[in-house]
């Protein structure tokens, strides 16, 4: 069953790192200057019940291996009634079913690290006991500025694994950090009636850093003839994919580095920016074959390896966009295509907005 996440904010910065070795056991007071909380499979709740007693199971838990809680959403309940500055969240090993949890506003934190606890195993996120999970985790203007860093898995979620998405009032998502982690295995061909569409998905985003990251068994089915489903098309899932906020009608994502990540068998293109994104960098990635949910081998890509693709609902070009790789690559569908290519849904307006800069 899914813990129903604590709506919190934060005004600061998430970060999600490895860390060398457990905190001290400390007694943390309201707004003191650090807080380390732990988080195990199986730990105990401080998200759920009436407003008093998820505050009073806050102030208790959490603050000692001892005491660990079992979910990130817990772990942000225990952040909020603490009120620290400085916040390490450590993942003991194991497994995880955390879904759609959202970062949002009423932490007043600055930073957060949220950290697999070393020497404790593997941690992994899983969506499969989920029923109709979409992200992993999603994140707002409202929300600290994250850093997810692992070694950690993501795997098995139908919409992908973060949505960051930004809106006109409280302005775009910055400084966006993914760094360490593995998403693997999202889209409807991994996930009945999934959504597939993208491991990291960026609407109205600036500054993110994407990097060392591996993406892989990212698949959406081809639809059979004459089929009605409303199930996303093969071409509809990325590995990253920079756009808008699509209800506010806000700018593009901007500024953002994708960097030193390895793709694999992925049905759309590995990277895709669209809704006027601009200076948007992918360089030293790394794109390879692999076994699909079919069985054979292939690479990655429909149109190309970074596109920029024009919808109907386009009002302006991006620009600067920039792809460091070869000319061409192997795609999904054992085709040859460009590293950089532009498209367009429509005949009246197209865009040349990424370019190969070099290899």
């Amino acid at each position: 069953m899914r813990t129903a996440p604590l709506v919190i904010g934060v005004s600061g910065l998430l970060v999600i790192t490895a860390c060398a070795s457990p905190a001290p056991m400390v007694k943390v007071a309201a707004e003191s200057g650090t807080l380390t909380v732990y988080v195990r499979p199986g730990g105990a709740s401080a998200a759920g019940g009436s407003a008093q007693v998820r505050a009073d199971s806050a102030t208790r838990l959490g603050v000692t291996a001892q005491t660990a809680v079992g979910s990130l959403a817990d772990a942000q309940a225990v952040i909020a009634a603490r009120r620290a500055k400085n916040v390490t969240v450590l993942l003991h090993g194991g497994t995880y079913h955390d879904a759609d949890m959202r970062w949002t506003a009423g932490t007043p934190a600055d930073t957060i690290t949220v950290a697999p606890q070393a020497g404790t195993g593997e941690v992994v996120f899983d969506g499969r006991k989920i029923k109709n999970s979409g992200y992993w985790t999603i994140v707002t203007p409202r929300s600290a500025k994250l850093v997810f860093k692992g070694p950690m898995t993501v795997k098995y979620y139908g919409a992908g694994g973060i949505r960051a998405v930004g809106n006109a009032s409280d302005g775009p998502v910055r400084g966006l950090v993914v760094k360490g982690i593995t998403f693997t295995h999202m889209g409807n061909a991994w996930i009945k009636h999934g959504k597939g569409y993208a491991a990291l998905h960026l609407g109205y985003v600036e500054g993110a850093k994407i990097q060392n990251n591996k993406f892989s068994n990212l698949e959406n089915k081809q639809k059979k003839k004459g089929s009605k489903s409303k199930d996303s098309n093969p071409g509809a899932i990325h590995g990253v994919y920079f756009a808008f906020n699509d209800h506010d009608d806000t700018a593009g994502s901007n500024h953002n580095l994708v960097e030193g990540n390895t793709f694999s068998v992925i049905s759309g293109d590995p990277i895709r920016a669209a809704d006027g994104s601009s200076y948007n960098i992918a360089r030293n990635n790394t794109f390879t074959t692999g076994k699909s949910y079919q069985k054979k081998t292939v690479g990655s890509g429909h149109y190309g390896t970074f596109t920029y693709w024009v919808f109907s609902r386009a009002k302006k070009c991006g620009k600067g966009n920039k792809f460091y790789g070869k000319k061409t690559y192997l795609s999904y569908y054992k085709k040859s295509i460009p590293g950089a290519a532009s498209g367009s849904d429509v005949s009246h307006f197209s865009c040349k907005s990424v370019t190969r800069a070099g290899s």
